[in-house]
């Protein structure tokens, strides 16, 4: 029996969607809940079917509302919102960094420095007892890379622990190894040592291994970062 439905706009927005969902992560359950467990026909008309559409739709409700509720997140930590973006989280959400001050010295810092982040999408990617896990990948821009005809780089990516609709862990996984470290990092790192040694300590930690988040460290990294751009351009 083939599906009949009158609205395109539902087939688009919800019925395929919903089917795409039931089998990324319950395969096992298509036979049951569709006609020889296929996008193209209709539900099938079991006990257990009812059961289970009962069941996925309940549960494919909660993940959209996390989906929303990580993609505002991104969407608004990549603004530099941070106060909109802390809305979201949970008072005791366990935090890449050690909390939300630090967070906020982080996102300024990278606004400081010229950060683009460019979303691409938040997926749902398992169900734990701690609640739904959303990874939300993205490109970047950083130290002023799109200045100087970089980028993007690709790879990273948020995951997003969302329960009843806030964000109780987060972790931001940034993918640099292998194009932004030798393309940018490497080469501005090396270029503040030989103009600015004096600079070095008050903008990394020791080696390198990442920023200071300090008021003194976010307004060098703005200043260094505009002039390392400027001075590349006129390099090329």
């Amino acid at each position: 029996m083939s599906r009949r439905l009158p609205d395109k706009g539902f087939n688009d927005t919800m019925w395929t969607p919903f089917y795409n969902w039931v089998e990324a992560h319950y395969p096992d359950d298509l036979g049951t809940m569709y006609i020889d467990g296929r996008l193209d026909r209709d539900f099938a008309k079991t006990e257990e079917s009812v059961v289970l559409w009962e069941r996925r739709t309940r549960e494919y409700v909660d993940v959209v509302r996390a989906v929303n509720t990580a993609t505002a997140f991104v969407e608004a930590y990549a603004t530099f919102d941070v106060d909109q973006a802390a809305s979201y989280l949970a008072s005791d959400a366990d935090l890449w960094l050690g909390d939300l001050e630090e967070l906020q010295l982080e996102n300024r810092l990278l606004q400081a420095q010229g950060f683009r982040l460019l979303l691409d999408s938040c997926e749902h990617r398992t169900t734990t007892s701690d609640g739904i896990v959303v990874g939300c990948s993205w490109d970047f821009h950083a130290i002023r890379s799109d200045e100087m005809g970089l980028g993007p780089f690709t790879g990273s990516r948020f995951d997003l622990t969302v329960r009843e609709e806030e964000i109780v862990a987060a972790s931001m996984n940034w993918a640099y190894i292998d194009e932004f470290s030798p393309q940018v990092w490497g080469p501005f790192s090396q270029w503040v040592t030989d103009t600015y040694p004096e600079d070095v300590d008050v903008m990394y930690l020791p080696a390198y291994a990442n920023y200071r988040l300090t008021e003194e460290s976010i307004a060098l990294w703005e200043q260094r970062s505009r002039e390392y751009a400027d001075a590349v351009l006129a390099g090329q």
